[in-house]
């Protein structure tokens, strides 16, 4: 059972929004509304003690609303923090925090070869990762060879190669269709 959640502004001293109910997914589009409501640039405060529930949704709206709030204004805070919601409060605050670079490409053909060189890289460092993971495992069986499970090794190989013979033979016969 879910309660309907709210947005209220409280101006005593300074302008607070005072959110209550349930900051989660199953509320999701009525937070969407409630977050694009016209609200007062100089929010100093958003008060959620009198959230009941709250999940990842709940707390990323927060954040979006903290966000929008303190590049209009000095600064906006978040008060009413339970002991339970705390991590996951300050977990939102890292997300999508670097901005991504935006880098001058002189060209589009400059551009093509910088992303192709980007990913060739990116393959060949895992690539050599996994040879090393390969050697370092090898080394291991050298050095301990009862480590080396034969029975696995064998249906392995048995799986992979014996199995894959049909397929194969149909790939085989296929690309020699298409070149004859």
């Amino acid at each position: 059972m879910t309660t309907q959640p709210d947005l209220i502004v409280v101006d005593a001293d300074r302008v607070t929004l005072r959110p209550s109910g349930a900051w989660t997914l199953a509320n999701v589009e009525a937070l969407e509304v409630l977050c694009e409501s016209q609200f007062p640039a100089d929010v100093a405060a958003i008060d959620i003690s009198q959230v009941t529930a709250l999940d990842t949704v709940g707390a990323w709206l927060f954040e979006k609303l903290l966000r929008r709030f303190s590049s209009t204004s000095a600064h906006t805070s978040l008060v009413g923090v339970s002991d339970s919601y705390a991590d996951l409060m300050k977990e939102m605050e890292g997300v999508n925090r670097k901005r991504p670079v935006a880098g001058r490409r002189e060209s589009a053909i400059l551009g093509l070869l910088e992303d192709v060189g980007r990913g060739i890289i990116a393959e060949s460092t895992s690539f050599l990762q996994m040879l090393g993971a390969v050697g370092i495992a090898l080394l291991g069986v050298l050095r301990h060879p009862r480590s080396l499970r034969l029975t696995s090794t064998v249906y392995q190989l048995y799986k992979v190669g014996w199995l894959a013979i049909p397929i194969m033979a149909l790939i085989t016969f296929l690309i020699g269709a298409i070149i004859a």
